[in-house]
C-alpha cells in the first residue's frame, strides 16, 4: 500500500491493484522482446499457412523487416531482414498506418511524396485513406504486387494497451497461388496477431 502497487475500499475492505501497478506494468512491457515473443506465433503461421512469415517494427516513416520464417516448399517467398521500406506501400507497411493516431497520419500523407514502388503502389492520397480505412474495417491489410512484383502479402498488426501497432506480422507468397490463399491466410494471421496484442496488454479485439 505504501507504494501504490495496492489500494483498499475503505467500505468494503477489498484489496485491488493501485496505480504504482501501472508503472510496474509499463516497465514489463517495455522490456518484452517483440522478436522472441512473436518467434513461435511466426513459425505457426508459415507451417498452417505454407508461406513466409514476417515480423516489422516502424522506424519514423519507415518500417523494417526484423525476422522471418520461411516454409519448406521449393517455391516462395523470402524478404532482406533488415531492410527498410516506406509506409504507404505493401501489407505491413500500410497495416502500421492503418492504426496510428489520425493526426500522425495527416502528417505522414503531407510531408511525404507517395512514390510509386511498382506499378501497384498507392500514390493518390485519397485512396490510400480509403484504403487505411478498409483496413481497419477488416483488421488486415492486403497487397498484391503494391511493394514488390509478384507478391502476395496480407498483414495486421500486434497493438499494444493503448491501441498502437508496436508491430507487424504478414503472410506472403508467391502471387500466382496466393490470390486463392488470401481468406485462409488472413483468419491464420489474425488469430496469431490477437493473442500477440492480448499478451501486450491490448483488450479490444
Amino acid at each position: 500500500r505504501s507504494r501504490d502497487l495496492v489500494s483498499v475500499d475503505a467500505t468494503s475492505r477489498r484489496y485491488a491493484l493501485g496505480p504504482g501497478a501501472l508503472g510496474l506494468g509499463q516497465a514489463y512491457l517495455a522490456r518484452m522482446d517483440l522478436r522472441r515473443l512473436a518467434a513461435p506465433e511466426l513459425a505457426w503461421l508459415s507451417a498452417e499457412s505454407g508461406e513466409t512469415a514476417t515480423l516489422s517494427i516502424r522506424t519514423g516513416d519507415q518500417r523494417m523487416y526484423i525476422d522471418q520464417v520461411v516454409p519448406t516448399r521449393e517455391v516462395r517467398m523470402e524478404v532482406q531482414v533488415g531492410a527498410v521500406h516506406p509506409l504507404h506501400a505493401g501489407a505491413s507497411s500500410k497495416a502500421f498506418l492503418a492504426y496510428l493516431p489520425e493526426a500522425d497520419v495527416e502528417d505522414y500523407i503531407a510531408r511525404t511524396r507517395l512514390s510509386p514502388v511498382t506499378a501497384g503502389t498507392i500514390t493518390d492520397p485519397e485512396a490510400l485513406r480509403e484504403e487505411l480505412a478498409r483496413i481497419r474495417r477488416n483488421g488486415y491489410a492486403i497487397s498484391l504486387g503494391e511493394r514488390q512484383a509478384g507478391a502476395g502479402s496480407v498483414a495486421a498488426p500486434i497493438r499494444d494497451a493503448g491501441g498502437l501497432p508496436l508491430g507487424v506480422v504478414s503472410v506472403s507468397g508467391p502471387i500466382e497461388r496466393f490470390r486463392e490463399e488470401v481468406d485462409s491466410c488472413a483468419a491464420l494471421l489474425l488469430a496469431a496477431t490477437r493473442r500477440l496484442s492480448l499478451r501486450m496488454g491490448f483488450r479490444g479485439l
